[in-house]
């Protein structure tokens, strides 16, 4: 049984402590350099890790929009992507110079707005190739708002733009982009509280002579429904397939010109009856007159037919075709 103290030799105890004849167990400070302080009231999101999935999107924009800005201007155009950000967006629109040309629209079925803005000596490097210059000449940019045509003009890019902008989502989510609005002053450009967490993704379109940036903004509010598929690895498959790439390389295909001969039929001679061969000789072959002809591309035996005319040519018209044979089987 555990030993109880008197009153006296508590009293003794007590009177030792507070004279400090006994000694007691101090707390230390520690030292606040190896403290971590967190605010529990504050709202704002924690973004971590990188977004390869996005990053595979914006690069997949840019090869597919270097082509059709290079159809367009009939001019090698170079686009490539420059970087990805995360930051606040009043600190990002906070760096926005006037005038820029900032287009809003929507990525259904995702809930937000998103931004894109096209730099301001960018706008008339594009106006410049458009009328047939090369976009070298120089421009007053402070103090002037975009004219008419060069809004339209701007709007014809801008469509281009967030065609091939939807189109490079589709392996990561299915979305339908729709233009909203247009502005020249980031003031009005509002798609999100100035302390929310946005994606900067700033891309450099190089036309030759000229350069210019096109950065695109989205609320990391929007993308956090699907960041898991966002920070998964590329996953190449069957919806990773650039179809615009697949009908110019089919067409491409279609366009090349192959040789394509018949071949009526075989006979072995002997030397001595080639060396007699004359005029007006008959040459008697090996396949009946009523046995199909072989048709050849590239030497390969493709078809079967008969022979006929066609508009006073010679034809051939096709009766099967050959399938190709399986691995192992050697036989035509």
């Amino acid at each position: 049984m555990a030993q109880v103290l008197s009153q006296d030799e508590v009293d003794a105890l007590l009177q030792g402590i507070s004279g400090g004849d006994i000694e007691t167990e101090t707390d230390k400070p520690v030292a606040k350099e190896n403290l971590t302080f967190f605010d529990l009231t504050n709202q704002d999101r924690i973004v971590r890790g990188r977004l390869p999935a996005l990053e595979m999107c914006h690069d997949r924009w840019c090869r597919s929009f270097r082509t059709a800005m290079s159809n367009m201007l009939r001019r090698p155009v170079d686009v490539s992507m420059l970087s990805t950000e995360n930051l606040k967006y009043g600190e990002f629109m906070r760096t926005v110079p006037v005038p820029t040309s900032m287009h809003v629209f929507r990525m259904e079925p995702l809930k937000g707005l998103c931004l894109l803005v096209v730099e301001g000596k960018l706008v008339f490097a594009l106006l410049d190739n458009f009328f047939g210059g090369k976009g070298v000449s120089r421009y007053k940019l402070d103090g002037r708002d975009f004219t008419t045509i060069e809004q339209r003009i701007v709007r014809k890019v801008v469509d281009i733009v967030l065609e091939n902008y939807e189109n490079s989502w589709k392996p990561v989510c299915e979305i339908k982009i729709e233009w909203s609005r247009a502005e020249t002053n980031p003031q009005f450009a509002n798609i999100c509280l100035a302390s929310d967490d946005v994606v900067a993704v700033q891309c450099e379109l190089d036309l030759e002579d000229s350069q210019g940036k096109l950065t695109f903004i989205i609320p990391y509010s929007m993308i956090e429904p699907i960041k898991d598929r966002l920070k998964a690895g590329y996953q190449t498959g069957d919806s990773a397939i650039d179809n615009n790439w697949l009908r110019r390389l089919r067409r491409r295909i279609q366009e090349v010109e192959v040789n394509c001969h018949v071949t009526l039929g075989h006979c072995r001679i002997t030397g001595r009856d080639l060396m007699n061969l004359s005029v007006g000789d008959v040459i008697q072959l090996n396949e009946d007159t009523s046995t199909p002809v072989k048709v050849y591309v590239e030497d390969v035996l493709k078809f079967h037919g008969y022979l006929g005319s066609h508009r006073s040519n010679h034809a051939v018209q096709i009766s099967r075709a050959v399938n190709p044979p399986k691995e192992g089987d050697e036989s035509e």
